[in-house]
């Protein structure tokens, strides 16, 4: 049985460093189903006005590992990461959601994709996971 919820969820990304400096924050926790919200703000924005790629690579790295955290109680770690770069943003909110594409006993894979306010698709990702069972 897993013992993640919402509390335990929110507390990694707060206890995360680099995410909470960006200002990520947790808005949806269902087993399975994971939504991470971040505010538009200056800080993430790159020299052509609109928010900086790693911004984005940040954001469905996370939200892909803590839609596997809903689900597992154990961490993981990025064995690898796809991005497709769709459309840009300069203002806003950006709204993370994933689901899991496939769960084995030390592998899960996923994707993600990452929207504004209004649902407009700005990025899409795939990613696989180790399962740290021994951690």
């Amino acid at each position: 049985m897993n013992s993640i919820n919402y509390n335990c969820l929110n507390q990694l990304i707060e206890e995360n460093p680099f995410l909470n400096s960006l200002g990520v924050q947790l808005v949806k926790f269902e087993m399975g189903k994971v939504v991470i919200e971040l505010p538009v703000a200056p800080n993430l924005i790159n020299r052509q006005e609109v928010v900086h790629g790693g911004v984005l690579a940040t954001m469905l790295d996370n939200i892909i590992a803590l839609t596997i955290r809903s689900i597992l109680d154990f961490p993981v770690s990025t064995i690898s990461l796809n991005i497709n770069y769709l459309a840009n943003i300069g203002e806003g909110k950006l709204v993370a959601t994933a689901k899991i594409l496939q769960q084995g006993y030390r592998i899960v894979s996923g994707e993600g994709e990452i929207t504004d306010e209004t649902g407009k698709l700005l990025a899409k990702g795939s990613a696989t996971f180790k399962i740290m069972r021994n951690s």
